[in-house]
């Protein structure tokens, strides 16, 4: 019986870990010998933050992920012309065409901005034939000008059918989309409250104990992670053996010869027969073309006390608040004889007024 549940057991933990493999994603392809292995059962890190035998310090490691409320997305332009007044005139003739597309989005036009990038002349080598030499001239060709879109909408859906729509005006280059908040102290606010929650329930452990605890001073600071920031790329693939790796790994195999085995000094010997030409043949290897991906990869919760607005599928903004609080802590005997100091301080003061 007992050797029947050991059995039900690993048949169990082995279902777990293999349901928790499947919903990896082909990142693990990326660096496998960088991942950790989350299937191994791990021990809490213990932090004590014990400055000396009477202070310790308290953290509190809070986490929001917020909704942007509104987003700019920025699109790269380029146009060459023979004159920099074509390449202008040309350009514009495509902003014009992305307006009335972005019009039907709902988009005005107050909410767009056009930032010259560059204009700079382009050239190209033109080959001169002479009679007793040839030479290549580098030659002017007309101009290259570049203009950056910028987009402001409040709907992240919007931002899938305006790529669409921008094709029309032969705008594909997007080249990156900002996040914005509008009410960004509020947002500060509720993450102190929430570590003043966690330091609070903090101190309670330290109550359950029987120690008192008296703040000295405090530090705190905040941290903003946009998904800018946050998006990894990598490429999923596998290698297997090439048919002429197996083919001469075979070769090699069949070729060792004259085997014996010495009783004297419990040793084998091998002596391999001579590397055929074909052994050391050489190729040309073509590797295929892998796609990259990339993905959002948000800030792990792993190291946080609270996590706020923690479901989620959009890429949102996250924001992170450390509190640091130092105390002194105190026995039961040491809180009375503090007690005590300070009535009696109390009272001496009061006496000095009377």
């Amino acid at each position: 019986m007992k050797a029947r549940l050991l059995l039900l057991s690993a048949l169990t933990l082995g279902g777990s870990l293999a349901v928790r493999a499947q919903s990896a994603g082909n990142a693990v392809y990326s660096s496998r010998g960088s991942q950790q292995d989350y299937s191994a059962v791990r021990r809490a890190q213990l932090n004590a933050n014990v400055l000396h035998e009477q202070d310790v310090v308290l953290e509190a490691n809070v986490l929001s992920n917020l909704k942007a409320t509104s987003y700019v997305a920025i699109f790269s332009v380029t146009q060459n012309g023979r004159t920099a007044a074509e390449a202008d005139s040309l350009l514009n003739l495509r902003l014009q065409v992305a307006q009335t597309a972005m019009n039907e989005l709902g988009i005005r036009p107050e909410a767009l901005h056009v930032d010259i990038v560059s204009l700079v002349p382009t050239y190209a080598m033109v080959l001169e034939q002479k009679k007793f030499s040839r030479t290549a001239n580098e030659v002017p060709t007309g101009f290259e000008l570049k203009k950056n879109l910028h987009v402001i909408f409040t709907d992240h859906a919007v931002l899938d059918k305006l790529v669409t729509r921008l094709g029309r005006a032969e705008i594909y280059d997007l080249a990156k989309v900002d996040y914005n908040l509008a009410d960004l102290q509020g947002a500060y606010e509720e993450l102190r409250r929430a570590a003043a929650e966690v330091i609070k329930q903090k101190e309670g452990n330290y109550a359950r104990m029987g120690l008192h605890v008296e703040v000295q001073n405090m530090t705190d600071g905040f941290q903003a992670v946009y998904p800018l920031e946050r998006y990894t790329s990598y490429t999923a693939f596998r290698s297997g053996s090439t048919p002429e790796e197996v083919r001469l790994a075979r070769q090699r195999k069949a070729a060792a010869a004259n085997v014996y085995v010495s009783a004297n000094n419990a040793t084998v010997n091998v002596r391999p027969a001579a590397r055929t030409r074909e052994d050391d043949s050489e190729f040309i290897v073509r590797t295929a073309d892998k796609a990259q991906t990339i993905y959002y990869n948000r800030t792990p919760y792993n190291s946080f006390d609270t996590v706020l607005h923690a479901d989620f599928a959009e890429p949102r903004v996250q924001l992170i608040y450390t509190l640091n609080v130092r105390y002194s802590v105190l026995n039961q005997k040491q809180y009375e004889e503090y007690e005590a100091e300070k009535a009696k301080q109390k009272k001496g003061h009061k006496k000095d007024k009377d």
